[in-house]
């Protein structure tokens, strides 16, 4: 199950945020997962991503989440920043993914 949210400045599209929702034991129940936050170029360095993740965080609360995972790639670090300020701890794991076949 997901949430998408497409981020529009002045009738235009700058960007969108994926929010994924999942189950966790550990996290204690219902977790979420911000699956992709991306903003344009012209837009970056005004707030907007920022204010998305605020955006992210209500909506998240409002579906029952009781963990949100937040992602970026290890050299983008004005997203590290920006989810740094805002995550209450970094984990000390390290995510991995592996892809499955698909059936049928």
């Amino acid at each position: 199950m997901a949430r998408c949210w497409l981020i529009r400045l002045a009738e235009e599209n700058i960007g969108y945020l994926v929010l994924t929702l999942g189950y966790s034991v550990e996290h204690g129940g219902r977790d979420g997962f911000i699956d992709d936050l991306y903003v344009i170029d012209a837009a970056r360095g005004r707030g907007v991503a920022a204010a998305a993740l605020e955006f992210a965080l209500a909506e998240a609360t409002a579906l029952g989440i009781r963990t949100l995972h937040l992602e970026a790639e290890s050299e983008n670090e004005r997203a590290i920043g920006l989810y740094h300020r805002r995550a209450s701890r970094r984990m000390g794991v390290k995510l991995m993914s592996l892809r499955l076949p698909t059936v049928g």
